[in-house]
């Protein structure tokens, strides 16, 4: 079993610090010659490192439950938040495809309503027209009347007047 400090993990061992522990002895290796190292003491030495290593990483772990549990409550706070806005944006996609359909019906029934308009001043100017006729006819009638009431009166004073001759004759 090899043994290395965590910080090292990724580096190649170097010749001069490569440290291989057995079972029953432990040996280091130096330049490719092999020197036997007391078990007991090296073991001891190794067991208190990785105590000590222990004992740093417990107390960086609690150190850091605090700031995560943080981290955890305001991923939550974000998460209601995302949520919240997502139900806005849904409402508000509601309202707006309400908004654009009475928008539609609105513009459809302004459409017929123009219609009517445009028919009711095409049917007015024909009325217009016709009651222009009607008082040209009624004038022209007007004018007629009075011209046979003329030609009546003349009639009646002649007649009259004969009337009269013929009582004196």
């Amino acid at each position: 079993m090899m043994v290395r400090h965590p910080s090292e993990a990724n580096r190649p061992w170097p010749e001069a610090v490569l440290v291989e522990v057995g079972i029953i002895s432990m040996t280091i290796r130096f330049d490719g010659k092999e020197a036997p190292v007391d078990y007991l003491h090296s073991a001891a030495s190794v067991m208190d490192r990785i105590q000590q290593r222990l004992a740093a990483l417990r107390a960086e772990a609690d150190q850091a439950i605090e700031p995560a549990e943080e981290a955890e409550r305001k991923v939550k706070e974000c998460e209601q938040g995302i949520l919240e806005r997502d139900q806005e944006i849904a409402s508000l996609q509601h309202k707006t495809l309400s908004l654009e359909e009475q928008c539609d019906r609105v513009t459809r029934r302004l459409g017929e309503v123009e219609e009517r308009v445009v028919a009711s001043d095409l049917e007015i100017e024909r009325m217009t027209r016709q009651v222009n006729y009607a008082e040209q006819q009624r004038d022209k009638m007007q004018a007629k009347y009075e011209e046979m009431l003329a030609k009546y009166k003349a009639s009646q004073a002649e007649l009259d007047d004969l009337l009269s001759n013929l009582a004196n004759i």
